[in-house]
């Protein structure tokens, strides 16, 4: 919980350490900062993010969404194709 506590406090440090766009598709990663949370969670260079928590996130009001709902969650799960490979990586904050 710290770890994304502090990464989710610092948004321009986020910014930094994951470079993405949002289009109709989800949330295209262009490049993930090595030892970065968004690293340590499994995010690479290439993913397209099409939802989190089974809700597709296509724009910047969705991404707000997500977001917001991470400050309290307990869990949460991201949906990602990788290459051809459709990912589900899923998560408990302790």
């Amino acid at each position: 919980r710290a770890d994304l506590d502090a990464a989710l406090s610092d948004f321009t440090a986020l910014a930094t350490q994951v470079q993405a766009t949002i289009d109709s598709d989800g949330i295209h990663i262009t490049k993930v900062a090595p030892g970065s949370l968004a690293h340590t969670l499994g995010l690479r260079d290439g993913d397209l993010i099409s939802s989190v928590d089974g809700a597709a996130v296509r724009s910047v009001d969705d991404a707000a969404t997500v977001y917001v709902r991470l400050l309290d969650a307990k869990a949460f799960s991201i949906e990602l194709e990788r290459g051809a490979d459709i990912i589900d990586l899923r998560y408990a904050i302790r």
